[in-house]
């Protein structure tokens, strides 16, 4: 799991799937899907990485490089998770979906 640190989601183009993932500017793998983090207001993306040398990837590979995610052209910060952060955000109300009953047409 990959969170984009320095992307702006209001003025950046957003994370889609297919994006390049360097690990201390090396190519090791792609973006698989992305969405936004609403508890951490920040893009997430997964993805998949291998080890330049095809050595086995271990926690320590993925938890101790630099990474960045290079998105439309620009490269962002980004900090590698093997599990979910935590968050640091209070959710005042957590999100429920409502069901919409209208029928439009």
């Amino acid at each position: 799991m990959f969170v984009a640190e320095d992307l702006d989601p209001d003025t950046d183009v957003w994370l889609w799937g297919s994006e390049p993932i360097y690990r201390n500017d090396q190519f090791v793998g792609t973006i698989t899907s992305a969405g936004y983090g609403f508890t951490m207001k920040k893009l997430i993306g997964l993805g998949y990485i291998r080890h330049p040398s095809e050595q086995n990837v271990t926690n320590d590979f993925v938890t101790e490089g630099t990474y960045t995610l290079d998105v439309a052209g620009n490269r962002f910060q980004a900090s590698a998770h093997i599990y979910p952060p935590l968050s640091n955000v209070q959710v005042a109300r957590p999100y429920v979906p409502q069901v919409v009953n209208k029928i439009i047409g």
